[in-house]
């Protein structure tokens, strides 16, 4: 309901304004000239027209509880069950997609939706298959299945040939995705697990379909204009730097992300690894008290780079020690808290040829909301210690809670917004009544208190700078200014 209702509040804004029709060729130019995305494709091609619809508000909604649900399920490998576990999971879920992520660009602003939202329920959608796979082969159950006729081997082969093809033509991160895959087949390799035919062509349509889009003409076009200005940089560029140019450039993109959420998460490992390793509570503290000591120190002085590897070392070493000494629950967790680590790194990486805004970031959402999962899992496993009650059920009071309230107050930023935009068309409704055509507004009418509301261009003091003249001929006049 809460999506809904957002997404009901939402004038259309910016890319999407003045769109009354559907337009294939649109898409083709796209894919030609600009944004080789097929979700930017689908956008020019319907999603901008259909943005102007009711029924659109109850289908991105439905596709961002989708995303939801499908982020669920690939943790955990089932549905989600009734109780205060699955709430406070998706509570945590609504916490952090609503003060990380670009929220608005995302879940309701139709260009940012299918951009993103749609391109991740696509891909999350692929996933699914393999999730399931390797929760019963990692676990050794029901890996051996009765012999499945041709037909049903070549549907499932085809539906994830095809499937893939949408997925990796999503996004131009999946290469991150790919190198996993890639990993997977390694660990198969290793095991002795025998892999099926649909493993293999969801694998390859979806590395055709990230080829698709990574090699698309419009990218190329709009991947030379970058370039020209300094901000985007070719393979041959990357290759033809010197070793220091290199390492600038690493320590550059990685400088632009925040790692305080992977420093509390250390710092909570480590404090656990010293409550469960150590017997003597004196011995605890003097462990727990050094190790935040030193993680603090050098999340404040070391590079960024620095840092992350230190946290993958030190999260492993806690893993490999765990195991010894039998701890399991632990041991999980901290090895959850590595390979979490390790994919923020590959996805930062990834990002090496050019950065990429607020709104194309939801997959570092997605880790954060992962690594907040896994101990909000092992403070539940824990709950024969009063401690770890008692500190479960505050968790699970302070999510819920912030959940509410924070999500009632975005709720009534939209509603504001709404609003707003409301008496801004009457505003300009009534200049043009008057004869005036050259209508200046106040930025108000596009300024929300809420942090991610926005995320997109919006008109500015200039009346022949995008998206002026767009939002001037929606309305109707010779010229539209804010200021």
């Amino acid at each position: 309901m809460f999506l809904l209702f957002v997404n009901v509040m939402f004038p259309v804004q910016s890319d999407d304004l003045g769109h009354t029709g559907t337009n294939f060729q649109a898409a083709i130019s796209s894919y030609m000239g600009w944004n080789g995305r097929i979700g930017d494709m689908a956008r020019v091609w319907f999603g901008s027209y259909l943005a102007t619809m009711s029924i659109f508000s109850f289908i991105n909604a439905f596709v961002g509880v989708g995303v939801l649900y499908l982020f669920f399920v690939l943790l955990f490998g089932r549905l989600p069950k009734g109780g205060i576990e699955s709430a406070t999971i998706f509570a945590g879920m609504v916490v952090l997609i609503l003060f990380d992520s670009a929220f608005g660009a995302i879940f309701y602003w139709a260009a940012g939706s299918f951009n993103y939202l749609w391109a991740y329920f696509v891909i999350l959608l692929w996933l699914l298959p393999y999730r399931i796979f390797w929760g019963r082969a990692l676990a050794q159950t029901n890996t051996q299945r009765e012999k499945e006729s041709f037909l049903t081997q070549a549907l499932k082969s085809l539906g994830m040939l095809f499937l893939g093809i949408v997925a990796g033509w999503a996004s131009e991160l999946n290469a991150v995705i790919i190198i996993v895959l890639l990993a997977s087949l390694v660990i198969a390799w290793r095991k002795q697990i025998r892999l099926p035919l649909w493993y293999f062509t969801g694998g390859l349509g979806f590395l055709a379909g990230f080829l698709v889009l990574y090699f698309s003409p419009g990218s190329a076009k709009r991947a030379a204009l970058f370039r020209g200005w300094g901000a985007y940089f070719t393979l041959k560029d990357l290759w033809d730097m010197s070793f220091s140019q290199k390492i600038e450039r690493i320590k550059f993109i990685f400088s632009k992300v925040d790692n305080t959420y992977f420093d509390i998460t250390l710092c909570v490992s480590v404090a656990i690894y010293a409550f469960t390793r150590f017997c003597k509570i004196l011995v605890s503290l003097c462990v727990a008290v050094a190790g935040l000591a030193v993680i603090n120190v050098i999340f404040t002085y070391a590079h960024s780079v620095l840092f992350l590897s230190f946290c993958v070392i030190v999260s492993f070493l806690l893993y490999v020690d765990s195991k010894k000494a039998g701890l399991r629950d632990e041991a999980k967790f901290f090895l959850i808290v590595t390979l979490a680590t390790l994919l923020y790194m590959l996805y930062i990486s990834a990002t090496i040829q050019i950065l990429i805004p607020h709104r194309a970031q939801l997959h570092y959402t997605l880790i954060k909301i992962a690594l907040l999962a896994s101990f909000l899992v092992y403070l539940r496993a824990k709950c024969e210690c009063k401690i770890m009650q008692y500190l479960y059920k505050i968790a699970s009071a302070a999510l819920l809670l912030v959940a509410f309230v924070y999500g009632a107050y975005v709720a009534k930023e939209c509603y504001s917004m709404h609003n707003k935009w409301q008496q801004m068309v009457g505003f300009i409704e009534g200049q043009k009544a008057l004869g005036n055509k050259n209508v200046v507004v106040s930025p108000k009418y596009f300024q929300s208190n809420c942090k991610y509301y926005t995320g997109w261009q919006n008109p500015d003091s200039n009346p022949t700078s995008w998206p002026n003249p767009t939002y001037a001929k929606y309305f109707g006049l010779d010229s539209f200014v804010v200021k």
